[in-house]
């Protein structure tokens, strides 16, 4: 993969990209609704999130797999990249190695930025209006990738009041979506008790309290032939406990 990303690389360096700005698909009148849907389940799901010349912005630019790293554990096995942690490491430094025009780039920088800070503070009114993006990453996964059911380690943070993680999905395969990779709400950690599975992996997102322990999320062994892959932008927002 790192040869492949190399050549791969040079050719990106030479493209010229067309900017242009992003824009969230959802009315106003619904956040409302959303919000209050949120509070009372701790998780949302929202299609149609990017408006459609933003999302195939996205989806047509999308980096190929030689660009992601391989994840394998007990826990899950799947592909991540373009890694942003506001603790580690700055935007360009996720970037670096990529052109200014990217638009992958520019969604990171979208999501950071003040006109999804807004969405973001309607989403949450009914709590606050203090959450930062901390944490985003890229992912792919293919044909037998699984994420396990399990609560993230936010969970049990003391450092941390209160939690949101987005999984934005760009793309994945039309077949049986209990098996394409839609992430779900679990009751139990062996996927036999769903609360919510996607019905939806192309510009949707599914937005969860990872601050709960009343709900596990994952996803089953993906069943899709191996040129497809599903896509997603992964985001978590915090509110941190003051010292």
């Amino acid at each position: 993969r790192k040869i492949l990303k190399y050549f791969s690389l040079l050719f990106e360096n030479k493209i010229k990209k067309k900017n242009f700005k992003l824009n969230i698909n959802v009315k106003d009148e619904l956040i409302k609704n959303f919000s209050e849907e949120l509070k009372k389940k701790d998780f949302l799901f929202i299609e149609n999130f990017l408006s459609d010349t933003s999302y195939q912005y996205l989806l047509e630019s999308w980096p190929d797999i030689n660009h992601f790293k391989h994840l394998k554990k007990v826990t899950k096995h799947y592909n991540a990249g373009f890694i942003y942690d506001h603790k580690t490491s700055l935007l360009k430094d996720t970037f670096n190695e990529y052109p200014q025009e990217l638009p992958l780039r520019h969604f990171y920088k979208f999501l950071l930025g003040d006109k999804f800070k807004n969405f973001h503070n309607k989403v949450f009114r009914s709590e606050s209006k203090n959450y930062t993006v901390v944490g985003i990453q890229s992912t792919m996964a293919t044909n037998d990738s699984y994420l396990i059911p399990h609560y993230d380690s936010t969970a049990h943070d003391n450092k941390i009041k209160k939690s949101y993680n987005f999984i934005y999905f760009i793309d994945g395969y039309d077949g049986d979506l209990n098996t394409s990779g839609a992430t779900g709400i679990y009751q139990d950690n062996e996927f036999r008790m769903p609360i919510f599975i996607p019905n939806n992996i192309k510009n949707s997102v599914l937005i969860y309290n990872t601050k709960s322990t009343d709900h596990y999320h994952g996803f089953k062994n993906i069943k899709c032939p191996r040129s497809v892959y599903r896509k997603t932008i992964n985001f978590h927002s915090v509110i941190f406990k003051e010292n």
